[in-house]
């Protein structure tokens, strides 16, 4: 345990602020610069999108700033005199991720990030296909492939995605090489210029799909081949799946098409694993458009990156036998069983997290009455019936172990003796953070284990700590892999003490992976320490995490 001592910390529980500043409690909507960030996107996408139609998703902020240019490193276009505090206006659309920045009058207007446009996927209206056959891509002279058993896939702290063993944890390939990650001593203390993630193995190991968020562009490492860039402008949020043999995978694309539900028609692609042309698999409705919620906590900012939301739950998309099973609104709450034919199956609204067994026996949720607490269940994903409920306090996030057979999920108590109230008078406080004063709520975290195929089922508890959550839960044979989000506690704490900066950004939230041992029986009823202390156990990197099984030749970046 000893990898997890500093989780001594506090989490946040809502938005954390109990003394901000007076203008940043109060600071007027920037009606200007939102309206001007809107325009600017749709010159350049050649789009009209405005705050109440857009295909993603968009937010503001006030914050604090350093230097000239409002803390914008590298603008676009606009430049400003160096300042302290700043609006910033975020659009991630279906296209990419845009950002502006204001003075505090409004008189100053940046454009501080536009993505770079890639071959943009797009729906097919009547079906037809919509790309060339994609060749597999060669790999570089002298360059060899290392393969791996039981292979796993990881985000490493330079932020690049790596191919690794379970069973070894040494070395690993690097799949990516232009994620150019770098700390910096603002929140949320890091800057990097792609952003990877959802990570999915195909079913039977030999194939990684991820993707890259700024862009919304998808890729697909083969096992033997350098990993390959397909294409990007796909439907922000949604993950790319594989079919249920691994035969195709699909990815959703964003239409123009209105649905009966005040949504849009958002079409789901097909392609082959090993190239060729796509088809149109299927679509479904979905509600678009959401503002983001504004929350200045480095830690929750961070879980949400994460979980690649910027609200409470990400987006769901699984493929099975009788259609895709998909989020029904931006928010990220409410799933739905749609047909290859477009007709909605069935529908539980309440639903804010998910996840489906690798066989597609059952669908794992956390369900979120309109009152009561929430609670686990395992749902039929044909009807949507619930075939099993468990009334598990605090319940956060869920996973399976590849044989279907364990259900991983993972709580979060609120803790109220850690908590630790943010100095107003600290000096560093409002240098490094976007609002100051923070407070940082404690929670107790765990990682438990319960059988899927066993009749009254008793959780076992795997792991036990502190810090903002535990997700990315997945495990096979002996090994269970799972992400620790820490939070902002032990940062907000030296910050109090006025502590040397090198001290305080040490303290700042990050992401701890690991991988330890889950020995079981039939009913599931002992286990080892997780995570491991030495041998297969320990830190792996920094970010996502998934296990594939299986035994992949990774070829990587040059």
């Amino acid at each position: 345990m000893r990898y997890f001592r500093r989780f001594t910390y506090v989490l946040m529980a809502l938005l954390l602020i109990s003394a901000v500043p007076s203008f940043a409690q109060s600071a007027p909507t920037p009606d200007k610069t939102i309206d001007a960030a809107f325009a600017d996107a749709s010159a350049r996408l050649g789009v009209n999108y405005t705050r109440n139609n857009l295909q993603g998703r968009w937010n503001w902020d006030y914050i604090a700033v350093q230097g000239a240019n409002l803390g914008c490193a590298n603008p676009v276009s606009g430049s400003a005199p160096a300042a302290s505090v700043a609006y910033v206006v975020r659009l991630n659309l279906r296209q990419g991720y845009f950002e502006y920045r204001a003075n505090r009058d409004e008189s100053i207007f940046i454009v501080c990030v536009v993505p770079v446009i890639q071959a943009t996927a797009q729906p097919t209206l009547p079906p037809q296909a919509t790309f060339q056959p994609l060749p597999a891509t060669q790999a570089p002279p002298n360059v060899a492939a290392i393969t791996y058993t039981q292979a796993i896939a990881y985000i490493n702290p330079d932020g690049n995605v790596y191919v690794n063993s379970a069973t070894t944890l040494e070395g690993g390939t690097r799949l990516t090489n232009d994620a150019a990650r770098v700390a910096t001593d603002r929140a949320p203390f890091y800057e990097q210029a792609r952003a990877y993630g959802s990570l999915r193995w195909s079913p039977d190991g030999s194939a990684l799909l991820f993707m890259e968020a700024r862009g919304n562009t998808l890729y697909i490492a083969r096992s033997g081949q350098p990993a390959q860039m397909l294409f990007g402008g796909l439907a922000n949020g949604f993950p790319s799946v594989w079919s249920p043999d691994g035969s195709e995978f699909a990815y959703v694309v964003a239409t123009a098409q209105p649905a009966s539900n005040g949504g849009f028609i958002y079409q789901v692609q097909a392609q082959p694993r090993n190239g060729g042309s796509p088809r149109v698999a299927g679509s479904f409705a979905f509600t678009d458009g959401c503002a983001t919620d504004r929350n200045p906590d480095p830690a929750e900012v961070i879980y949400r990156r994460e979980m690649r939301a910027p609200f409470e739950s990400p987006l769901a998309l699984f493929w099975t036998p009788n259609g895709f099973l998909h989020s029904t609104g931006c928010l990220g709450e409410g799933i739905a069983l749609t047909d290859f034919n477009g007709q909605r199956l069935w529908e539980q609204p309440n639903v804010i997290r998910s996840a489906l067994a690798p066989d597609g026996s059952a669908l794992a949720v956390v369900v979120r009455p309109p009152s009561g607490a929430r609670y686990l269940a395992l749902l039929n994903p044909t009807d949507g019936s619930e075939r099993a409920r468990y009334e598990v306090a605090d319940v956060e996030q869920v996973g399976w172990t590849l044989d279907s057979e364990i259900v991983l999920y993972s709580t979060a108590a609120l803790d109220p003796s850690a908590s630790v109230v943010g100095d107003i008078n600290a000096p560093q406080g409002s240098q490094l953070l976007e609002v100051w004063t923070l407070d940082g709520v404690s929670y107790q975290i765990a990682l438990y284990a319960l059988s899927a195929v066993t009749p009254n089922p008793r959780p076992v508890e795997l792991f036990r700590g502190s810090g903002r959550a535990i997700l990315n839960l997945n495990g096979f044979g002996d090994n269970v892999l799972f992400n620790i989000v820490t939070d902002s506690a032990p940062l907000v704490a030296a910050i109090n003490r006025d502590a040397q900066r090198p001290e305080i950004l040490q303290n700042a939230p990050t992401v701890l992976s690991a991988v330890g041992g889950l020995a079981r029986q039939a009913v599931l009823d002992s286990s080892l320490p997780l995570p491991s202390g030495g041998g297969s156990g320990g830190l792996v990197g920094q970010g996502q995490l998934t296990a594939g099984g299986g035994t992949f030749a990774a070829v990587g970046a040059p």
